[in-house]
């Protein structure tokens, strides 16, 4: 069981190890071409990606460590992992707001309040070191999740939902007819890692990927 139990958190390593590769040859290729639509938010996307995939394999690699010293660690990757989520759903807002030129984008103030929701997180996370509303390591070393930790789909869906229903009302505006089928696609993507979100929900041991 134990040998079993190290193959895969080894797995669980690579995989989060080959997800970051790939995202930093992209955030490469984004520098070397800056033609793409929305590049900012998407090589910040990117970026925040690199940080999900390190912070979730670190979390991985220090449970069942001496706990003496990794219970504290382990909590700090997963805070940062559960940022990085949160920013990743706001950033993918922002993003699809900017290749549909929306008047978010063109708005300092917009933008701010976008982020709102990220800074009231971050506060929470810093709350949960104390009170372990969000999770926590129990007695035991046994990640468990805390009282508020749906607060963390409830924020990342928000984004994704928003994101959808504007890039549809823009889809069926009828100045936006030319370009109707990729605002259908900005829609329709999102429902992908919304997939998947549900389903780590209820199987959290899978990687993000």
């Amino acid at each position: 069981m134990l040998q079993i139990s190290s193959l895969f958190r080894l797995l669980y390593l690579e995989i989060n190890v080959f997800g970051s590769t790939i995202m930093f040859v992209l955030i490469l290729k984004l520098i070397l071409n800056s033609r793409i639509k929305g590049q900012m938010y998407f090589r910040k996307l990117l970026t925040w990606h690199i940080v999900l995939f390190l912070s979730d394999a670190f979390s991985q690699l220090m449970m069942n460590r001496n706990r003496e010293y990794t219970d504290s660690l382990e909590v700090f990757f997963k805070s940062i992992y559960f940022i990085a989520i949160v920013v990743i759903t706001c950033e993918v807002f922002l993003y699809f707001e900017s290749c549909r030129d929306s008047a978010v984008i063109r708005n300092p103030g917009k933008i701010g309040l976008a982020f709102l929701p990220v800074f009231l997180f971050i506060v929470l996370i810093i709350l949960n070191l104390f009170l372990k509303i969000m999770f926590y390591i129990d007695a035991n070393g046994i990640y468990r999740r805390g009282r508020a930790y749906l607060l963390i789909y409830a924020i990342c869906f928000a984004y994704v939902i928003v994101s959808m229903i504007r890039s549809y009302l823009d889809a069926f505006r009828r100045d936006n007819f030319a370009v109707r089928g990729i605002y259908i696609f900005y829609g329709t993507y999102p429902l992908i890692p919304l997939a998947a979100a549900f389903v780590q929900f209820f199987v959290p041991e899978i990687p993000v990927l």
